[in-house]
């Protein structure tokens, strides 16, 4: 038989659970708008390749090629591509298209580390078919808007907040509403019963079965800020580039992309890393679609100037260091996964935005209760409630009441 709450004990319960309110509604408010941003963004993030072959095809789609013909040879492309991007810049990376009719992506970065320039190329013919500043395509000017807000270091500090405060709103959420989970799963919406109780089971429910994506995506955005915003804090000027790698001296490509395809037989190329630096090899990653998280992709790594391998990194022989830091953009991202997996990540990415949405409504049809005159509780809505603390909020009880 369970004993029953002391008047004490109630109130210092309540009182818990009216700061827990307060600091739930606080964050909402405060940062609900980015969370809206980074929600809407990240789910585009997840379907990018879609959308943009929807948006520009002519740079994407190619025809088909003639049964047994092969890719045209990559280092006359990188040859020609250097001649025409801006000065200073060298080739980064190859991001090949996936199937017989879509377009390879080939980047260059800039001095400063951090600029890009691109060009999409058709893999058959090695026609040049759009280049350009990489922030002038949508994809990576999402990635930027949803990383730092398209501010700088202080929008990596804010994005960094934002993914602590959806962590806090997540749990401060859950125990708010603990014993309306129950109900909620039996009947999560109530008709008739106007706008505030709806948006308020919309926003409890929402909470609920999007449990999964608000910790992972908070989590892994906060581990993301944790990693970029103290360099973006550094005073010490970022290193300078090595010379530039003389692309005449650069071993032919595709031995590395058949050695690859026949190590790791069934797997996606997944891209291919240039000299671009000193140290770097060149790369050949693959990406194993359907293997578990922690080992979504392995490499094989050649010598720039005899096209010798080096050695193969296998996923599932990677240390447990180099396994948590290869789940970090799986995770966040969903975009190494199945097809499913994918469209599952774009709908729970849309939750932060749903949550803070359906949040404001409330808040804003609470006031508006208030203001007429109405009793704008904090705790309606928001848990059981043994009794009602108004000095607690900072209120008076409505004298009308009476």
């Amino acid at each position: 038989m369970t004993t029953p709450l002391s008047p004490a004990q109630r109130l210092r319960r309540w009182s818990a659970h009216l700061w827990l309110w307060r600091i739930h509604r606080w964050l909402g408010l405060g940062l609900g708008a980015v969370l809206v941003v980074l929600s809407l963004t990240g789910s585009l993030l997840v379907l990018h390749g879609e959308w943009e072959r929807l948006l520009y095809p002519e740079r994407h789609e190619v025809e088909a090629p003639a049964p047994g013909a092969g890719r045209a040879p990559l280092v006359p492309i990188l040859q020609r591509l250097q001649e025409e991007a801006p000065a200073g810049f060298r080739p980064l990376r190859l991001e090949p298209g996936h199937g017989a009719t879509a377009s390879d992506k080939v980047i260059f970065v800039g001095p400063d580390r951090t600029s890009r320039w691109s060009a999409f190329v058709n893999p058959w013919t090695g026609e040049i078919l759009w280049r350009g500043s990489d922030q002038s395509l949508i994809t990576p000017w999402l990635l930027h808007l949803h990383m730092h807000l398209r501010a700088g270091k202080w929008g990596y500090v804010v994005t960094g907040l934002a993914a602590v405060a959806l962590i806090f709103l997540t749990f401060t959420g859950l125990w708010i509403t603990r014993d309306r989970w129950a109900t909620l799963l039996r009947r999560p919406f109530r008709r008739g019963r106007g706008g505030r109780v709806a948006a308020g089971e919309l926003h409890k429910w929402v909470g609920m079965v999007s449990l999964y994506f608000t910790v992972v995506l908070g989590g892994t955005g906060l581990w993301f800020a944790i990693l970029i915003v103290p360099g973006q804090f550094r005073r010490e000027p970022p290193p300078t580039l090595a010379p530039p790698f003389d692309l005449r001296r650069l071993a032919p490509l595709e031995p590395a992309l058949a050695a690859a395809a026949r190590e790791f037989p069934g797997s996606e190329l997944n891209r291919v890393v240039f000299p671009w630096d000193h140290g770097v090899r060149v790369q050949v990653r693959v990406l194993h679609r359907e293997a578990p998280i922690w080992e979504k992709q392995s490499r094989m790594e050649f010598d720039p100037k005899t096209g010798a391998w080096l050695r193969t990194v296998r996923a599932n022989e990677m240390s447990p260091a180099e396994k948590g830091r290869s789940i970090l953009a799986p995770l966040h991202f969903g975009f190494y996964g199945s097809t499913s997996v994918k469209w599952l990540y774009a709908l729970g990415g849309l939750a932060p935005a749903l949550l803070s949405v359906s949040g404001m409504a409330i808040w804003y049809l609470r006031r508006r209760r208030a203001h007429g005159g109405e009793s704008s509780d904090p705790s309606v809505g928001c848990g059981r409630t043994w009794f009602k603390l108004p000095a607690l909020f900072g209120r008076s009880e409505d004298p009308r009441r009476k």
